[in-house]
């Protein structure tokens, strides 16, 4: 692991890319972590890239998730695994996360009594695979705040996650977005 993943990426912590990262999907990005096992290797979704949505069919149901979700009411985009996709997050105590998956094929988010969060598509590594990238100095490995998925300011998580590190981790969250900016 490098020096700063002293956490392993399990369910629940956070990968924030390094600011070295430039490929296109995951540079900058945020990811919450939410399973791993041994057989199907570890997902998560990128908590920081809403999308700017044109059109929904107003009779879809992802429009009403859309629409009654955190703020900012969007979609986001959770990776590049199954893009047609959706996964909906909801903070919930009982699970070893804090945050559950809700079906939203099933449920109706008008019976939901808490935030949530509507995510297209999600990351995804087989076994070993994150392991190697962290190792490669890829990914920092973070906990993760109750908040941190429901943020009302998406696009300044990378920073702000960085800037509350400890050591020289937290240097990391002033690298300029654009090196010609310093």
């Amino acid at each position: 692991m490098n020096d700063y993943a002293s956490i392993p990426p399990v369910a629940g912590t956070l990968l924030v890319a390094h600011p070295v990262v430039d490929e296109p999907t995951f540079a900058r990005t945020v990811i919450f972590l939410m399973g791993q096992s041994e057989a199907e290797g570890t997902m998560g979704v990128i908590i920081n890239r809403p999308l700017v949505v044109d059109h929904i069919d107003p009779d879809s149901p992802v429009k009403n998730w859309m629409d009654s979700s955190a703020s900012p009411a969007t979609i986001f985009m959770g990776g590049p695994v199954e893009p047609d996709g959706y996964i909906c997050l909801s903070p919930h105590a009982s699970a070893a996360t804090g945050i559950t998956s809700i079906d939203i094929a099933s449920t109706s988010p008008v019976h939901l009594d808490a935030p949530h969060r509507l995510f297209r598509g999600y990351s995804g590594w087989s076994t070993g695979q994150l392991e190697n990238e962290i190792a490669l100095g890829g990914w920092f490995v973070v906990e993760a705040l109750p908040g941190d998925v429901f943020t009302q300011h998406p696009n300044t998580l990378w920073n702000d996650i960085l800037l509350r590190q400890p050591n020289q981790l937290k240097r990391v969250g002033l690298y300029p977005t654009e090196l010609h900016d310093n």
